[in-house]
């Protein structure tokens, strides 16, 4: 079968986001990538045991002006990867304001990773110990990477694509399918989404 798993990263202003996204869609890492305004969209194909993904994956900014645009891209979520810096104590503290929008804005069954970034800075200010506490009261699968080193970009997303399909096996979550069609924003939806994300004061 052919599905569409929708997606987001999520996570506090300047936790690397954007270039784990960049990195799993495009290969690239760009140092000093400008802050995401609002909300940015890829997407990529992946072929998995039997079934062939297309996995939507929203770039969402983590600024607290762009809260409510957020909020209403992630309604209908699948899969969330939930991204703080492991090097700022402060972003990790924030995880939990996160973690309950999702829950609170999401209906449908979604599967949630908690990602800590930017491993290779070598200035880690959140303990193993606090990180495992944090995932065993919410029941999360953890996961590190660094971006710029292309350190297990790939391995979250496999991850969860593994998830979600062994979820769709079990029946735990109903995903659209697809026959041969580009999920790729229109013009004028790319326009909206900059006309939005562009007239926040």
């Amino acid at each position: 079968m052919n599905y569409i798993i929708k997606s987001a990263v999520i996570g506090d202003y300047g936790v690397g986001k954007t270039s784990i996204v960049s990195r799993y869609t495009n290969d690239r890492f760009y140092e000093g990538e400008a802050p995401t305004l609002g909300v940015d969209f890829l997407h990529k194909e992946v072929d998995y045991k039997e079934n062939k993904y297309k996995l939507q994956i929203w770039d969402t900014a983590g600024q607290e002006k762009f809260e409510s645009i957020v909020r209403s891209y992630i309604r209908d979520l699948n899969a969330c990867i939930l991204v703080f810096d492991v090097n700022c104590n402060k972003t990790f503290q924030r995880v939990k304001k996160w973690l309950m929008d999702i829950e609170y804005i999401v209906e449908d069954p979604v599967y949630i990773c908690l990602v800590g970034s930017k491993t290779d800075l070598g200035l880690r200010e959140v303990s193993d110990e606090d990180i495992k506490k944090f995932c065993t009261e919410h029941n999360l699968d953890y996961m590190e990477c660094s971006a710029k080193k292309s350190e297990n970009i790939n391995s979250i997303f496999i991850n969860l694509i593994e998830k979600i399909d062994s979820m769709v096996i079990k029946n735990e979550i109903i995903l659209r399918s697809y026959d041969n069609f580009h999920i790729k924003p229109s013009d004028s939806d790319e326009k909206n989404i900059k006309d939005k994300c562009c007239t926040i004061s």
